[in-house]
């Protein structure tokens, strides 16, 4: 066997993300160049041992955990380089989109940034590629695959393709969830960063109110991110605050506060900026919020609005990790959703519908700018988990039928596939069967991903 392949012991290498999906591969591998990545690809075709690829493994779907197999882990593949000339970075898919912004900082002095991260620093760009994932900006400057210029994978015969902007198959592989090949490399660009920013949490005593502020404030450019978070993910974060160090400086939210609307605005010029927060703070006493509860944070303090942000998905884990702790069958249960038939409130009042006359506990909160904020449903038992569920499956085929985008920035995954193979339409399948079929026909990478078999 290729000593680039280490073998385990039987059920020695328990896995799982952050869904909690949970699995075990028969052998794992650590590339740290793309001539590894080939020799593996061909010893595991050679002995029909399928291959998962995971990186950092801060997925919610269970896409990155093996299906027994082999475990190849792109971790290493990090190298990055800059191009002064086209201000371009090209990078390998295991580096972090932390580790991406810390060089692009570097080398370009400051000057220049990736745009679009996650609020998760330490997923991998060959992941975010594979979800097609966006980030807190995502409400102006779109996802991913807006800033991605060329990618190479090594294919099923261990054989490396290049795809650039313009060849025929290259949006093929945003969303694929790593089973059209594995990407090795990925070519990026980088926009002038912007010299100033400043975040501010509004709060709301109601929902009409919080979504009445988004859509009065939607015409003002400078302002890139628009996030909603309701009552439950405060009173979560309240919770685990003295745990979470990132987040027990801030003071607690009053109990009449209904929801916050958490924004970010950039601009060259930092007089303009407060300008715009005095006309922001105007608006939001027209939909009866106090601007003196805001919180609002400059430059050097931003990261701790962002860390709160972030802190929200930190505490459900949590939550999730105990009661899976008692039964290991109840996992992350989350609703993504694109709503491009719904008015912003319509989104809302539709989420909470869902859960009238249930036990389950269920949490709000993201791209409200987009139409996409996320559910996250809390689960204490397996009833629980089973009903939230169905309530997910519900939910999807209403969207399809509405002609909204399920799944779509978390991914499906293994966790998800059998509600989005009862979800979405027939014509959809069918598409990623035949993009599976074309690039990948015995089935090598990442099975059980989105389908039943693959």
């Amino acid at each position: 066997m290729n000593k680039l392949i280490k073998p385990y012991k039987a059920k020695s290498n328990e896995l799982h993300d952050e869904s909690l999906y949970t699995d075990y591969a028969n052998s794992h591998s650590n590339p740290t160049n793309e001539n590894e990545v080939a020799l593996i690809i061909k010893e595991c075709k050679k002995i029909n041992e399928k291959i998962t690829v995971c990186g950092s493994l801060t997925g919610l779907n269970g896409a990155g955990v093996p299906a027994k197999g082999h475990s190849l882990c792109t971790k290493y593949l990090n190298k990055m380089s800059y191009n002064f000339d086209s201000n371009t970075i090209e990078v390998g898919t295991g580096a972090t989109f932390e580790d991406i912004q810390n060089f692009v900082t570097l080398k370009s002095k400051g000057t220049r940034e990736l745009p679009i991260y996650p609020t998760e620093r330490t997923a991998t760009i060959g992941g975010a590629i594979s979800f097609n994932s966006s980030g807190l900006r995502s409400y102006r400057l779109g996802k991913i695959n807006e800033y991605v210029e060329k990618i190479t994978l090594c294919n099923q015969d261990g054989e490396f393709v290049s795809l650039s902007k313009t060849d025929k198959g290259f949006n093929d592989f945003f969303g694929s969830e790593g089973m059209l090949g594995i990407l090795t490399s990925i070519t990026l660009k980088t926009i002038k960063k912007i010299n100033f920013v400043w975040g501010i949490m509004f709060f709301f005593e109601s929902d009409i109110d919080s979504i009445k502020f988004v859509n009065l404030i939607d015409k003002y450019k400078e302002i890139q991110t628009i996030e909603y978070i309701d009552k439950n993910c405060f009173n979560l974060c309240e919770k685990y605050k003295s745990t979470i160090s990132t987040i027990e400086s801030i003071p607690k939210i009053q109990d009449h506060i209904a929801t916050g609307i958490y924004i970010e605005i950039y601009n060259e010029n930092e007089e303009q900026i407060e300008q715009l927060c005095e006309i922001l703070m105007e608006e939001a006493i027209l939909c009866n919020s106090d601007p003196d509860l805001a919180w609002a944070m400059s430059q050097e303090e931003i990261r701790k609005l962002q860390d709160y942000r972030h802190a929200i998905a930190e505490c459900l884990n949590i939550e999730v990790a105990k009661y899976n702790n008692i039964d290991s069958r109840i996992k992350f249960v989350n609703i993504d959703i694109k709503w491009e038939t719904k008015s912003r409130i319509e989104i809302i009042n539709y989420y909470r519908s869902l859960f009238n006359n249930t036990p389950l506990s269920y949490y709000i909160f993201g791209h409200i700018g987009n139409n996409s904020p996320y559910v996250t449903i809390l689960t204490k038992t397996i009833d629980e988990y089973i009903l939230a569920n169905k309530i997910v499956e519900i939910c999807y085929k209403s969207a399809i039928i509405e002609k909204d985008i399920i799944f779509d920035e978390f991914g499906i995954g293994k966790l998800n596939k059998n509600i989005f193979c009862n979800s979405e339409k027939i014509e959809s399948l069918n598409e990623k069967m035949k993009a599976k079929h074309k690039y990948d026909a015995n089935g090598l990478f990442n099975p059980l991903n989105m389908f039943s078999s693959n």
